[in-house]
């Protein structure tokens, strides 16, 4: 299969409509895009680029509950093969603290190439609306990807998403809370489910009733640059210790449960921001009860760099690999079939 790079992507996805991927140049990590205190140049964001396959329908700009909001707006990567038969989906959900970041990130593009449609979602910042706001956004995309599933030719019965630090929170809370009401919200294609079926979480809080006592052990001579308790405060409203009933809501923990969407964690045990034992804490809890959750601890991985290596990224792009082998996608019979012609 002839490839093209993604370079001036942001020259040439400026419009709201599908278009065809013609000539589409190479995308470097874009820093605003990395999780708070990540920087691009060492381990696994070091000199990141995405390809796409010629042919790929990109889609840009659309608000995904229909309003004129922009931090509620999602870019779409359809691969070619969805001109034959529906693929699977990968949604990809920035960092930032809850208080930056956006959708230029490129870490879920690889996936194209593997036969599947991606999105790079936008929400609300804390800056811009507390919690619960966050949720419903994700939760608002994943609908609105349910609702045009047939338009771009879409598997809507295998939804994945992936996430870094708060992108990781709010990943694994949308794998918990298939089917929970009270966190939908009342915004776009609510007659939609918002389930998904897998979740990757890098280095992502999910306890937030244990936060206050776990960083004073991973941070002891407060080395990190980022404060995660006014983070975390920022996005509930106030304190942790004055919004007790936030916090345990915006935990992925609390929802817990065996039928939860099969997930992945990474974690590096240096992380200084956000614990390793908040992912320990989950990994323990889901293996307790039988929940399909797998955990890597990192060594000496801090928060995402050093020592998430591009082997980290390839175990997280074959998880899921295993999503679509379950939709019965044929994308690896056919793109056999076409080598072997090649070949010939």
């Amino acid at each position: 299969m002839k490839h093209i790079g993604v370079l001036a992507i942001l020259t040439m996805l400026l419009c709201t409509t599908a278009t065809s991927c013609q000539a589409a140049p190479r995308v470097s990590v874009n820093q605003s895009s990395l999780p708070a205190g990540v920087h691009s140049g060492r381990g696994y964001y070091q000199r990141q680029e995405a390809t796409l396959p010629e042919g790929t329908t990109i889609v840009r700009d659309v608000n995904y509950v229909g309003g004129i909001d922009s931090f509620q707006t999602l870019d779409l990567f359809v691969p070619p093969e969805a001109k034959s038969y529906k693929v699977p989906v990968v949604v990809w959900i920035h960092g930032g603290g809850w208080t930056m970041g956006g959708k230029k990130g490129i870490l879920c593009l690889r996936l194209v190439p593997r036969g599947f449609a991606v999105v790079n979602m936008e929400y609300r910042l804390s800056q811009k609306a507390t919690w619960p706001a966050q949720i419903y956004d994700c939760k608002a995309a994943i609908r609105w990807v349910r609702a045009h599933a047939n338009q771009y030719h879409l598997d809507s019965n295998h939804i994945g998403v992936w996430g870094a630090s708060a992108g990781g929170q709010l990943a694994l809370l949308l794998g918990t809370t298939n089917g929970v009401k009270a966190l939908e919200g009342d915004e776009g294609n609510t007659h939609y489910l918002s389930d998904v079926q897998a979740v990757c979480d890098w280095f992502g809080p999910t306890d937030f009733t244990h936060l206050a006592e776990q960083i004073p052990k991973a941070d002891p001579h407060h080395q990190s640059p980022i404060d995660a308790l006014d983070l975390v405060s920022k996005l509930l409203g106030g304190p942790l210790q004055t919004h007790r009933e936030e916090a345990k809501q915006a935990s992925p923990i609390s929802y817990l449960n065996k039928n939860c969407a099969r997930t992945l964690i990474i974690h590096g045990d240096s992380d200084n921001i956000v614990p390793v034992e908040q992912s320990r804490e989950f990994y323990d809890a889901a293996k307790a009860i039988g929940a399909d959750v797998t955990l890597h601890v990192v060594p000496h991985a801090g928060h995402g760099n050093p020592g998430f290596t591009p082997e980290i990224y390839e175990e997280t792009l074959v998880f899921f690999d295993r999503l679509k082998s379950q939709s019965g996608s044929p994308y690896d019979k056919h793109h056999s079939a076409k080598h072997t012609d090649h070949a010939d």
